[in-house]
Parts: structure tokens; C-alpha cells; sequence
């Protein structure tokens, strides 16, 4: 697997979290991954669908709270709590999704995720698409999988291919005064 360019790293190389305005937020970040997943997971006689800090199993899917809010001169980075772990096929599935953070920039919005084994490493696993607000929050009604996400299904998927909305309650993306 590849890692995504997110990784900012000091004059050493050492890794650093991005620099700016922080400040923790209230709000969270609900996502069903992929309705289509999660069932085929369920069905297996020795699937499991695990959530762990802090992230909940909700009826419209797997809800991570926002922990902070980083703007930079590149854009802002939100950062959420949580794991969302699928395991079957004795233990040949594994999938994680954890730590994971919206990245905006100029090149648009990014999610991405911490690499599972590999601790500081993060993988671009979504483009986003564009927000639109909603009543009480934002949504990103079509996100697409990265080539990076693609791996992390071991090509199940192919990049391109449409996930489940990313809605994000209490959070809204309008610029301040």
C-alpha cells in the first residue's frame, strides 16, 4: 500500500501535526462506508463489525466525534475519534477505519484514515467531493475511492467507485467573519 501526502514532516523528518488556528469543536462525522460492506461482512458465519473509542453504531451508520478543528494557510484539517473494524474469512478480512480526518485544501476534500501497522502513516481514502450545507451540518453526497482506498479493500473495489454519503452533523464549512 501507498501512503497518502497528508504526512507533514519537521526539517529532521520527523512528523508533526499541521500548524494553525486549532480548537476542538463539537460535532461528528457519520458514515455508512458502504451499506453494500458492512451487510457482506454481516453475513459471513465468522464476520465482525467492531467500533472502539469513542465511535458508536448508529441506524444510519458508524458516527465518529470530532475531536479538533486545525485551520491552516492550506485550509483546515477536522480530526475524529474512533474505529470502525470489520473482520471475517478467518481472519483474511481485515479492514479498519480509524483516526480519521477530512482534509480541505485547494485541491478539493479529502478522507483519510490512519494506516493500519503502520503508526504515523495515513492513507487518502476518499475524495469527497464538494460540501453542501444542510439544515444543522454538511454533507459530501458523493464521495469516490482513492486508489489508496482501493488497496485497502485489496481491489474488491475499484478507485472511482461511489461510497456512502459523509454527513457531518453540527459542523459547517462557511467561512467566518
Amino acid at each position: 500500500m501507498t501512503t497518502s501526502k497528508s504526512r507533514i514532516t519537521d526539517a529532521r523528518g520527523e512528523e508533526r501535526p499541521p500548524t494553525g488556528s486549532r480548537r476542538t469543536a463539537e460535532g461528528s462525522l457519520r458514515w455508512p462506508i458502504r451499506e453494500t460492506f458492512v451487510e457482506y461482512v454481516e453475513r459471513m458465519r465468522d464476520g465482525l463489525v467492531l467500533v472502539e473509542d469513542g465511535a458508536q453504531r448508529l441506524a444510519e451508520g458508524f458516527s465518529f466525534p470530532l475531536v479538533e478543528r486545525i485551520r491552516t494557510q492550506e485550509g483546515e484539517v477536522l480530526r475524529f475519534r474512533g474505529t470502525a473494524a470489520f473482520r471475517g474469512h478467518g481472519g483474511l478480512l481485515a479492514v479498519e477505519f480509524a483516526a480519521l480526518e477530512i482534509v480541505r485544501g485547494r485541491e478539493g476534500a479529502r478522507l483519510d484514515i490512519a494506516e493500519p501497522g503502520f503508526p504515523g502513516e495515513r492513507l487518502a481514502i476518499l475524495d469527497l467531493g464538494e460540501p453542501r450545507a444542510t439544515r444543522g451540518g454538511t454533507v459530501f453526497e458523493a464521495p469516490t475511492l482513492t486508489e489508496e482506498g482501493a488497496d485497502l479493500f485489496f481491489g474488491n473495489y475499484r478507485p472511482g467507485t461511489r461510497f456512502d454519503a459523509v454527513r457531518l452533523p453540527g459542523i459547517s464549512f462557511e467561512e467566518e467573519a
